[in-house]
């Protein structure tokens, strides 16, 4: 079982290496499934 502390610890640790800041207007969890993709398989665009 996991805290939600640890939760969010992981999550803004892999939201950070995504380079994705803190916006009012954006949902940082969905960028970073989009990005994700596009930053380990850069030919798949």
């Amino acid at each position: 079982m996991f805290t939600e502390g640890t939760v969010e610890k992981h999550v803004r640790s892999i939201l950070g290496k995504l380079r994705l800041q803190e916006e009012p207007d954006d949902h940082r969890r969905v960028l970073a499934s989009l990005t994700y993709p596009e930053s380990t398989y850069p030919e798949s665009r």
